[in-house]
């Protein structure tokens, strides 16, 4: 029977790229149905760290709210974040049989869980563990093409070739305040200045609205497209039709999910920064998946597009087939 793939999101874009990302990919590869469920944290357990969550587990405690799920018990759950390791580790209590993955570094023993998805960056090692470069995301072609066709004439006024602006926010790693918008606003008003294509900007959850106005106002505005957070997300559709992706080095969703495409992508400097993301970044354009933006889009093209999805769904194909042989 095909399975049942359940995949455990707490609400975060973030996390749900990477879990429907995954989910998503493996159905594809097993014929296996992905359904979605929302899983939450209770109130007086959304502090604790990894360590006492798991403890608590075996206790009988519950610290996770699930919404009751489609499909009874599922063949194979996918989860991130706290609560998803929660909620995973509950059913490690409750139905064993149940294949379960846990996607980031859960800061426990990685046998805990049957398989672990981590960031090669995060230095995650064990029999069950695969190192991805960045982390999972649903980009793929057919999605793109699906997402070029439904923006084909909302853009069709903007001049090729066109440059994708992913911009980030503040986060533990970075700053990303008035300085750092200026300094980007002027670099791509320099570029605006010698390079004659259309502009797509987006913003994410965490962008500061000023950032992204100070943006905005340094692109020429007869060659621009901007997304303020109201209407449809244009995401996809920005990448389907992007010919370079330009994109604030803060997040490791959007990075890959830029290098995904096979576009050239190229890095927006901000303030800040960590070990973890220094080796990621290296790692990429070691690669020759993405450059640090120079003031140019000029450069060598990317190698192709980069299918660490793909590669960890094919991964975990062949370990579920192991646990669940075919009938």
């Amino acid at each position: 029977m095909p399975p049942v793939i359940r995949a455990l999101t707490d609400g975060r874009a973030g996390i749900r790229t990477q879990v429907l990302g995954l989910a998503e990919a493996l159905a594809a590869r097993t014929g296996g149905r992905v359904v979605e469920a929302s899983v939450r944290l209770r109130p007086a357990f959304a502090a604790l760290p990894e360590r006492l969550l798991a403890w608590l587990v075996p206790l009988g405690l519950s610290p996770v709210r699930l919404d009751a799920p489609e499909g009874g018990v599922p063949d194979v759950l996918i989860a991130a974040g706290r609560a998803g390791l929660a909620a995973s580790l509950s059913a490690r209590r409750h139905a064993p049989q149940v294949f379960r993955v846990q996607i980031q570094d859960p800061r426990l023993d990685p046998a805990l869980f049957d398989a672990v998805i981590a960031p090669a960056h995060d230095g995650l090692e064990g029999e069950n563990v695969l190192a991805l470069l960045g982390a999972p995301n649903r980009i793929t072609p057919a999605r793109l093409a699906e997402a070029k066709e439904a923006w084909e004439t909302r853009l069709a006024h903007l001049p090729r070739p066109r440059a994708a602006i992913l911009l980030g926010g503040p986060s533990r790693a970075y700053r990303f305040g008035p300085a750092e918008a200026a300094r980007i606003a002027a670099g791509l008003q320099d570029l605006a200045a010698r390079w004659p294509g259309g502009f797509l900007l987006t913003g994410s959850r965490r962008t500061d609205p000023a950032a992204l106005a100070t943006i905005a106002a340094a692109l020429p505005a007869d060659r621009s497209f901007l997304w303020d957070g109201r209407g449809e997300n244009p995401f996809f559709g920005f990448l389907a039709h992007a010919d370079h992706v330009l994109v604030t080095e803060d997040s490791t969703n959007m990075i890959t999910e830029a290098a995904a495409t096979g576009r050239p992508v190229h890095l927006l400097p901000l303030a800040g920064g960590s070990a973890k993301f220094a080796r990621l970044h290296a790692a990429l354009m070691a690669a020759g998946h993405v450059r640090r933006f120079g003031g140019t889009l000029e450069g060598p093209p990317p190698p192709g597009p980069l299918a660490e999805t793909a590669r960890a769904a094919d991964w975990l194909a062949q370990r579920l087939s192991a646990r669940m042989p075919p009938a």
